[in-house]
């Protein structure tokens, strides 16, 4: 684009349709990549509370599932938030991409956008094919038919409605679940959130060790281990929950 189109007056209206139309484009690419990346994370979040529930939480499990949960979180805000967000549609993409939406506009915003290109001193081929009054009617055309189709603000309204919806509940979702949900998927949640911490530190799992009652008869000479055993039992026990014992 030339700084001697965009001094037009039709010009300048029909760039700031097209940038518009760029901005709300960004924008709902972004409510969507969020919206995924929520969705994906809260179903991360049960997938590995459940299987690191199942393993008791063992070092190998927690360290297991925070590798393999980053690693998909990592890519999954490259390919929908990162890459989208750098991405810049030329004026010409950004026209071709209403026109597909917006069938009736009979290729007149990419036919003005041509005329406004081609308004340039140094292409005397095109000054003297487009004379400055039949290409200022075109470009105003293309703007009163971007007018009529409301600067093409309807495209992305259902979109973006959609995945604001989406975005909403996951999110919510995400908030009832840590708060209310199953004491393997808060737990887990705490794992994924606190890297630094070791496994010990966010298992939920404890073992304690009380001393037995059992005395041995006269003449008995056990070995230490079994000595050990017998004179403890070993309670496993969970942090909300009631001890059970099983003595050996």
């Amino acid at each position: 684009m030339t700084d001697r189109g965009r001094r037009h007056p039709e010009a300048r209206a029909l760039l700031e349709i097209l940038g518009g139309i760029q901005r709300r484009w960004r924008m709902r690419n972004l409510v969507r990549g969020l919206a995924i990346v929520v969705t994906a994370s809260l179903v991360l979040v049960v997938l590995s509370g459940a299987g690191m529930d199942r393993l008791r939480f063992s070092p190998g499990a927690v360290a297991g599932f925070r590798i393999v949960t980053y690693l998909v979180l990592a890519g999954l805000i490259i390919r929908f938030l990162i890459l989208p967000f750098l991405r810049r549609p030329s004026p010409e993409e950004v026209a071709l991409y209403l026109e597909e939406h917006e069938p009736e506009l009979n290729a007149e915003v990419l036919s003005a956008l041509a005329v406004v290109n081609a308004d340039d001193p140094g292409d005397e081929a095109a000054l003297s094919a487009s004379p400055r009054s039949l290409a200022r009617a075109v470009v105003l055309q293309a703007v009163k038919a971007c007018r009529e189709v409301e600067d093409g603000r309807r495209i992305e309204s259902r979109s973006l409605r959609r995945s604001s919806g989406v975005l909403v509940a996951a999110s919510v979702a995400t908030l009832v679940l840590l708060a209310l949900g199953p004491r393997s998927v808060r737990t887990g949640a705490t794992a994924l959130a606190l890297p630094t911490r070791g496994a010990e530190a966010v298992s939920p799992y404890r073992l304690g060790i009380l001393p037995g009652e059992w005395v041995p008869e006269e003449g008995f000479l056990p070995s230490p281990r079994s000595w050990f055993l017998r004179m403890y039992s070993v309670v496993t026990r969970r942090n909300n929950g009631l001890p059970r014992t099983d003595t050996s």
